[in-house]
């Protein structure tokens, strides 16, 4: 039998009506300093980063001013809150059979890219499941191929502790994670929730999702 392909939490996306603001907003909430991550171009987007621990790291995402482009699909989402996550995984194929094989649709696998802070052009791939009954507590799916993975580059400012997904459908959201080598696993639940704790260097920090029953996809990272 093949060995199963690993998947993991990649970042957690937090939405900001302001990047500049919410990052400064969170920095005096974390008790260090998040960084400038960069733009996606031609997307309207810009983001901030912090890396909490394992190859994971917090995305603060929202508009750039600079860019003529409205990221219309970020209006819904609440600023400040968890909205969305990644799950990193170097085999997107086994992704796509895995979704197919639980009769969930999906993009395909497509590009992604930015430019860093510095410069730097950041590449990888990502995969969508269709919007579906899990909402956002079903991750999309990134590889980010040859480029360094954010969180070596970003600042530290904290450890992730606990990453809870709560939802109805806990056996089918199981199903799927119990394809793939992971620790993953979701709980049932009459809800559906996202939460996660972060030791920071200001002590305990909760982020929950405000709409985590919403689609919640995001085609950036």
């Amino acid at each position: 039998m093949a060995a199963r392909p690993s998947l993991a939490v990649d970042h957690l996306l937090v939405a900001c009506d302001d990047v500049a603001k919410t990052q400064q907003a969170f920095s005096n909430r974390f008790g260090a300093a998040f960084a400038d991550g960069g733009a996606h171009p031609g997307q309207g987007t810009r983001n901030a980063l912090g890396a909490i621990g394992d190859g994971v790291y917090l995305e603060l995402l929202g508009p750039d001013p600079s860019q003529s482009v409205r990221a219309d699909w970020l209006a819904g989402a609440q600023d400040g809150a968890v909205f969305h996550w990644a799950a990193r995984c170097d085999d997107l194929g086994a992704v796509a059979d895995v979704l197919a094989a639980q009769g969930l649709a999906h993009s395909g696998i497509i590009d992604g890219a930015r430019t860093a802070a510095d410069g730097a052009r950041l590449t990888w791939k990502l995969l969508f499941p269709a919007p579906s009954a899990f909402g956002a507590v079903m991750p999309f799916f990134i590889d980010w191929l040859d480029t360094d993975h954010p969180s070596l580059s970003a600042p530290d400012v904290g450890v992730l502790k606990d990453w809870m997904l709560k939802t109805p459908e806990a056996p089918a959201l199981n199903a799927l994670f119990n394809a793939f080598e992971t620790a993953l696993a979701a709980q049932q639940s009459a809800r559906a929730s996202l939460q996660a704790v972060v030791a920071a260097p200001s002590g305990e920090v909760v982020l929950h999702a405000a709409d985590p029953v919403g689609r919640g996809v995001s085609p950036f990272a």
